[in-house]
């Protein structure tokens, strides 16, 4: 997620510094506005309903 700047990963094990990681994002409008553009660009080029179907359709030949 960080190398695509679409999300950012906590540690679960860790509620303080996942906070404090958590709440630098949020407080950072310019990087929260570079990640939350790359999350849909992400999501429209892997996720888009073409793509979709091109990858089931795939799948269904295969199994044909």
């Amino acid at each position: 997620m960080e190398k695509t700047k679409a999300g950012i990963a906590v540690p679960p094990d860790n509620s303080l510094k996942a906070a404090e990681i958590l709440y630098e994002f949020i407080t950072n409008e310019r990087k929260l506005a570079e990640y939350s553009a790359s999350a849909r660009r992400l999501a429209k080029d892997q996720f888009s309903v073409d793509n979709l179907y091109k990858s089931f359709e795939k799948t269904v030949l295969a199994a044909v």
